[in-house]
């Protein structure tokens, strides 16, 4: 299992409340890679002033996290059982580092049992 991140900022130009605008915003992507070549890819964007966390922590947590941790979370079955055991392995404190590693973990099942999005 191969865990790769990667920030990258896009221009919001629009993106805008009633008292903050972001003209642009930065993500962070991750792949996640078996040991077939099968991926996986998950993004997080908390955005500042609604999300509890930061880019900084989100990326800190999933650079924390072990291939093989991710490798054994990612094993049983069901898939509903596999997403249980990745989202333990991040802070429920960090949403937007469940939901990259969540994301990530099924687009990740999908592509290993053929399907869309696993059920």
């Amino acid at each position: 299992m191969k865990l790769e991140l990667r920030r990258v900022t896009v221009r919001t130009p629009r993106a805008q409340d009633a008292r903050r605008s972001w003209p642009e915003r930065e993500s962070l992507l991750l792949r996640v890679t078996d040991a077939q070549g099968r991926q996986g890819v998950g993004e997080a964007s908390p955005l500042p002033g609604y999300c509890t966390d930061t880019l900084d922590e989100v990326e800190a947590a999933l650079r924390a996290l072990t291939p093989s941790a991710l490798a054994a979370a990612l094993e049983p079955k069901p898939a509903r059982s596999a997403l249980s055991a990745v989202a333990a392995l991040v802070s429920a404190n960090l949403p937007s580092a469940r939901m990259a590693l969540e994301t990530a973990a099924l687009d990740l099942l999908g592509h290993q049992q053929g399907l869309s999005a696993p059920l």
